[in-house]
This record gives structure tokens, sequence and C-alpha cells, in this order.
């Protein structure tokens, strides 16, 4: 009898513990999600969307806007909310930035090979000529768009951050200098071939 009390208090003091514990999180969250949500507006208006990051550079300094997930992950996993929204990498950092890969178009052939019926009625018709031509199958051409663009950025201690190719314009008109061409360009210009 003792243990069957003891479990149902342990019981409604975890089912508490628990309620409270998503109260409190669910405040944190949303204090969390209106700080990022102002953030956000900033970054849209002075910075580039690459995915699910937000990246803008200030006074020297690259910022990403990290995604933060549905409070339900949160809980879910027994994850702690982040306690922060953004990083930041120092330009001084950043060897150079270039672009990776293309926008291309790939061509895919299928079908083709040989069909006996054809050939016998190819024969038929046109003798030898014709059993050679009615002997091949038609083939079917499909074009496939790939785009795997990316913006790679070096820092100096050779960590590479990969980001989406819509950055590239932005990093451009923002530090036009690290751009890979002109990066080789000032550094043959010094004598300092790498």
């Amino acid at each position: 009898m003792f243990i069957v009390i003891a479990a149902i208090i342990f019981t409604i003091c975890y089912e508490s513990w628990v309620t409270q514990k998503k109260n409190q999180y669910a405040d944190d969250y949303n204090n969390l999600q209106e700080k990022y949500r102002e953030r956000e507006r900033y970054y849209q208006t002075y910075g580039v969307k690459s995915g699910d990051k937000y990246y803008m550079i200030v006074e020297q300094k690259l910022y990403v806007l990290l995604p933060i997930l549905p409070l339900e992950d949160y809980i879910r996993n027994n994850t702690s909310l982040p306690s922060k929204i953004s990083e930041k990498v120092f330009i001084s950092d950043i060897k150079y930035y270039q672009m990776e890969g293309s926008k291309r178009k790939e061509q895919y052939i299928s079908g083709g090979g040989s069909s006996l019926s054809g050939a016998i009625v190819g024969d038929i018709i046109a003798g030898d000529v014709g059993a050679v031509i009615g002997s091949r199958k038609k083939t079917k051409t499909d074009y496939k768009e790939i785009d795997d663009r990316t913006l790679l950025v070096t820092l100096y201690d050779n960590t590479e951050i990969n980001l989406d190719y819509n950055c590239y314009e932005y990093f451009l008109d923002v530090i036009p200098e690290l751009d890979y061409e002109n990066y080789m360009y000032n550094k043959k210009n010094k004598g300092k071939i790498l």
C-alpha cells in the first residue's frame, strides 16, 4: 500500500515538474523567437540569405544568423535552447572566397539497341540496308539542369565554409578585395606566388 501511494505522489510531482519545464521553455522560446525575428528583419535588409541562414557583413565581421528549431524539437530531444542565435567571423580571418561548381545541362540518352522484328520487316521491304535501318530502336534524349554552384570561403587556418552561390554577389559588393581573382592578383603583384 505504501509503495502505491509513493508511486502516485512521485507521478504527480513528476507531471508537475514536466509542465513547469514546458512553461519555462515556452517563455524562453518565445523570447528567443522575438529576438530572432528582430535580427532577421535587419539581416534581410542588409544581408543575404543562404539556405536556412542569413549572412551579413558589418564593421569587418561576417555575421551568421543561425536558424532556430521548433520548440517541440528541443523538448523531444531534451536539449536546451540555443544560447546564441548568431555567430561571427572576422573578415581579417578570411583568406579569400571563390565560386565552385557550375550550372549546366546534362544530356541523358535512353533506348536504342536493336530490334529483331524491325530487322525482319526492313529486310523484307528493302533488303540488307532495310534490315540494318529497321533493326534500330528509337532513342530518347532528356536534358537535366544541374546547379552545384557554391561559394567557398577559405579562412587563414584553412577552414572552409560553404555558402549558397547567391552570396557571391553580396560578397563582391561588400568585400571585393577578398575575391580569389583579386587575392591572386595582389599576391602576384607583391611577388608572393603561393
